[in-house]
């Protein structure tokens, strides 16, 4: 649990920048061998 990040961390981390996407849930993920599967991710793209 410590390397879990929350949302509302990320949210003021980011402050000052523009959010042009942000979600937070889960999703299917299909990234090789050993790891596949339903993860909980977080995702942002900014602009400065």
């Amino acid at each position: 649990m410590d390397m879990v990040y929350h949302p509302a961390d990320i949210l003021q981390w980011i402050q000052g920048y523009k959010v042009l996407h942000f979600f937070y849930g889960e999703q299917e993920r299909v990234e090789g061998k050993g790891h596949t599967g339903t993860g909980h991710v977080i995702q942002v793209i900014l602009q400065k």
